[in-house]
């Protein structure tokens, strides 16, 4: 955003570092929406898998022994009950919540941070060009040994200058602010999240495990 001196290098290193935050979160952003729904469907997939295997030694027992049969039907039962209980939508519904946290808040307040960076840099090349357009009016009539008065364009060119460049800083006030403010919200994301996301998670297959286990020492 730079334009040869037009603001001092500090603050447009600061501002090019909250702007590379940004284009790196939207990134991290979409990866854990898409990791939280992966994770969300190899469950839900593994539940099936459990479904499917269950029939499968139901139909393998058939024949045989009524004990065996017996087994097969019971674990074959036990599949459907933990299929048809309320864990998996209790899963859906919170790592929906969390995918939807992300996309509501945090990608909200991140697509508006990205707007006033896009008018932010088009304020800062406005007064970029009027500066310049400035500057050589001066020079200009510096040669010409002339008083700059006499042009008839440069009250208004240094008027809409000074204009651009308040837009400039006023904008930039704005972005600085709403960068730290999404901080805040993935800090308290992550916070709360992470450990929504693991006791969901883990909260399913602990039953999962539950109805596995009685039959460990059969």
């Amino acid at each position: 955003m730079g334009c040869g001196g037009s603001k001092p290098n500090a603050v447009s290193r600061d501002v090019e570092e909250k702007a590379l935050y940004l284009r790196g979160i939207k990134e991290s952003i979409d990866k854990a929406e898409g990791n939280m729904l992966a994770t969300l469907h190899a469950l839900q997939a593994l539940m099936r898998s459990y479904e499917s295997t269950s029939y499968s030694f139901v139909e393998l027992a058939h024949g045989t022994d009524g004990n065996t049969s017996l087994k097969a039907k019971t674990f074959e039962s036990d599949m459907r009950t933990l299929k048809d209980s309320g864990i998996m939508p209790k899963l859906q519904k919170d790592l929906g919540q969390s995918v939807s946290s992300l996309g509501k808040d945090i990608r909200a307040k991140h697509d508006k941070a990205n707007v006033v960076y896009r008018e932010m840099t088009q304020a800062n090349d406005a007064y970029c060009k009027l500066r310049e357009r400035v500057n050589g009016i001066e020079k200009s009539y510096a040669k010409k040994n002339k008083p700059v008065s006499e042009c008839p364009s440069y009250t208004k060119n240094c008027k809409e200058r000074d204009v651009c460049l308040a837009r400039y800083e006023g904008l930039k006030k704005v972005f600085l602010t709403l960068v730290e403010e999404l901080r805040t919200l993935i800090r308290s994301y992550v916070t709360a999240g992470l450990t929504r996301y693991a006791f969901s998670t883990a909260d399913y297959a602990q039953q999962l495990v539950n109805s596995l286990q009685k039959y460990k020492s059969e």
